[in-house]
């Protein structure tokens, strides 16, 4: 961060960055969505954020709780942030979408390419962390 900040390009940054393999693709795809108009930047984080992101971890954290650890601040939290996301953010992370698109056919086509590219980034990543796992526990 302190590389960019000080102006070095992000490609230069990710070059050079001691990251795992598997998190550049992820960030590239985020860096690449922030270039695209704002409709399709909504739509990236509705689909593939804001839609999604809170249900991922509350089934990690109940299997927390069904190995013996104490988890039950953490599943509360998420299970609290989970219903106002479907209630509220989701709901308004779509209209928002919806309202940005207005109907324009090559713009929602585009935001949705957007959006499953951002979810393939986001399964990657998360398929490599698994593979980490997995290799380390091995």
């Amino acid at each position: 961060i302190k590389r960019i900040q000080a102006g070095e390009s992000f490609q230069d940054v990710m070059a050079h960055t001691q990251l795992p393999a598997a998190v550049r693709p992820f960030l590239e795809n985020t860096l690449s969505t922030l270039q695209e108009p704002t409709a399709i930047r909504a739509a990236v984080f509705h689909h593939a954020r804001e839609a999604i992101i809170p249900e991922m971890f509350l089934p990690i954290a109940m299997d927390l709780r069904h190995q013996g650890l104490s988890a039950d601040t953490l599943v509360a939290y998420l299970q609290r942030h989970v219903e106002v996301d479907k209630d509220e953010h989701s709901v308004a992370s779509q209209q928002m979408v919806e309202r940005l698109i207005d109907g324009q056919e090559d713009l929602a086509q585009s935001a949705e390419e957007a959006a499953l590219l951002a979810l393939q980034a986001r399964i990657n990543l998360w398929d490599a962390i698994l593979e980490q796992i997995d290799a380390q526990g091995a």
